[in-house]
Formats: structure tokens, sequence, C-alpha cells
């Protein structure tokens, strides 16, 4: 962790830990994504934070955390989870505030339901400040956060993830975790209609390896089978989920049925999308902002779907190559952008 952080934002994810750091001119300095399954043991969180105790000037580095890792089912129900969470940042004896949905975004005050996933909110409250109508889509490792901002105002119907799944707020797919069965049984391929076995043989993150497009450093979690992720075991497990064991001569087809899931999920992302227009009475194609690791595929889509697209990279300022880790953890990086606001 770079010593000049002054303020940090932090989003703790189920499976990931996000860090973004800024320094006092509102640069990006430093960008973490490390690999923390909450759902195996609350220790992965302790180990993590107290390492970045001991990185950061505790005394003068400020933290916004927010969080979703409170739905794991390792807690009884996510109340629970968060206080948990709570507990585990205290005692690191950072000096932070939680992101909620209260006004003025930033407490220190534990309420449950204000704190509990909200980090798609921070990306939309920051780009609302900037602009007056765009809608921010975030696609993730395992969910997708589509958010419009009309009048430089938020305009979700939803505030809980129950609400935005029913509003098509929050889309449960995503670039890595995400199963290949979860938004489609069968594919076809030419005049072959292919059945997909809906068992956890392989995830997105095997089709994307195989169409060459997986993002840089994405996929940090064992894959399915726990072997490696090689091109050569990404269409073995692949082959599983639609009844064959690979052969080289399939390696044509499985490229195939890649490309094939690919348009699928990125079609019912983008219909998911023109469902909440739809449902916002809002006829004209707003601008859309892309963010998170699967920016480039939300970007390349909507360039080919004529909409007039950009990256949430274009609000940042920093090193390039920071700044494009950055938009991949845009709560965590919004976390600290507003934080920044908020002191300045």
């Amino acid at each position: 962790m770079n010593k000049e952080v002054k303020y940090l934002g932090i989003d703790i994810g189920g499976a990931h830990l996000k860090l973004v750091g800024l320094d006092t001119k509102k640069k990006i300095i430093h960008v973490s994504y490390l690999q923390c399954p909450i759902w195996e043991n609350l220790n992965n969180l302790s180990h993590h934070l107290n390492k970045l105790k001991k990185s950061v000037k505790i005394d003068s580095v400020v933290c916004c955390i927010t969080m979703s890792a409170e739905l794991c089912d390792f807690f009884k129900n996510r109340s629970l989870g968060v206080r948990k969470i709570s507990s585990i940042c205290n005692k690191t004896g950072l000096n932070f505030l939680f992101f909620s949905n209260r006004k003025g975004y930033f407490t220190k005050k534990l309420c449950p339901n204000s704190i509990s996933s909200m980090n798609w909110l921070a990306p939309a409250v920051f780009l609302a400040n900037l602009l007056e109508n765009a809608i921010l889509i975030d696609l993730g490792s395992t969910t997708t956060d589509i958010t419009i901002i009309k009048d430089s105002k938020i305009i979700n119907k939803g505030f809980n993830d129950f609400d935005r799944l029913k509003n098509h707020e929050l889309v449960y797919t995503g670039i890595v975790r995400t199963p290949i069965f979860s938004f489609s049984n069968k594919i076809s391929i030419g005049k072959s209609h292919l059945r997909i076995v809906p068992e956890f043989f392989s995830n997105m993150a095997d089709i994307y390896r195989i169409n060459n497009s997986l993002p840089k450093n994405s996929d940090l979690l064992p894959s399915m089978d726990k072997r490696s992720k090689s091109l050569i075991n990404s269409l073995r497990r692949v082959s599983r989920n639609f009844g064959f064991d690979y052969q080289h001569s399939q390696e044509r087809l499985l490229k195939n049925i890649s490309k094939k899931l690919i348009n699928l999920q990125l079609k019912f992302i983008f219909e998911s999308m023109h469902t909440q227009l739809k449902q916002k009475e809002i006829s004209k194609k707003l601008p859309i902002i892309a963010c998170g690791i699967g920016k480039e595929l939300i970007l390349n889509y909507g360039k080919r779907n004529n909409y007039k697209v950009k990256c949430f990279s274009d609000f940042l300022s920093g090193k390039n190559q920071l700044i494009s880790n950055a938009v991949n953890h845009a709560p965590a990086t919004a976390c600290a952008l507003l934080l920044y606001e908020l002191n300045n």
C-alpha cells in the first residue's frame, strides 16, 4: 500500500476485497483486488484488513467501507452479516465511515438496512454530480448493476437486492463466477440445438478464456474442478456441460459455443436495461457509462448497438494503469472519491 494514501475506498464482497486509494490531490495511487472468500471463513477478511493496517499511516488515512459480503450463507441473515463484518473492521483501529443510502451517504452508525449491499450506489452518486443523464452498467465477476441517472438524480426503484432484482436494476450474472446454464438451458449452433447440463462443471470464466477475452487478473478463485486455468482445462470443463469429453476435433465447436454464450449474456444484460427503461418510461437513448472487470465487453456491445458509450475512467485521474484497474472496482473507487469531496 502506498504510504501517501489519504482517502481509501474499501468494498468487501463475498468473494473479493477491493481497495482503491487516493492522495491529497484526488489522484488514484493504489488499487488492490484480493481473493477473500468470506463464505469459507471470516478470518480471510481479518487477515487482509490487519495487513492493510500495517501498510498505511493509520492516523492519517480516512476509509469508507461498503459491502455485499453480508449475503454470504456463512451468516444466518444479512443483518448479522453486517454486524460481524463491522466488528472485524472496528478491531483494526482504522478510521472509517460506512457508505449508506441515508442523507449524506456516510455514517458511523451501524444500521444494517442502510449499509447492506449499497456498493452499487456509490458510483452512481459520484456520477450524478457530474452528469445529467446516463446509464451506469457495472459488469463484475458475479453480478451486474444497472443504474439510471436522469436529470442528475438516481431513479432506482429498489434499494435492496430483492427490489432491485424485481426491477432489473440488479442482474445476477458476471463474467467469472456465473454458471453457464444460468441464463439459458440450451443454445443453437447452426442447425444443432445443444442442451446445457445444469451442473457446476464450468463457469463464465472458462467461456471467456476459450474466447480469449477474459480480462487479465480477473479470475482469482479456484476453477470448478480445482484444476488449472489453462485453455485445455477450460475446454474440458465446458465440454462436460454439454455431455461429452473433450477432444481436439471439438475445439472449433467449443469456441462457437463460447461466442454464443457471451452474446447471450450481454444480450441478457442489455434486455434488462431496456426493461428498466421501459418501466421508468424513458424512451430516449441515454449514454452508457461502463465499469467493472467486464467494462470492455459493455463498451464494445454498446458500440455495436449504436449506443453512445463512455468508460468510468474518463472521470478519474492518476496513472493510466491504476485508472484502468480502479475502473474494475468502481464502488471502492467512488467511495474514495466521495470521501475526498466530503473533506475538501
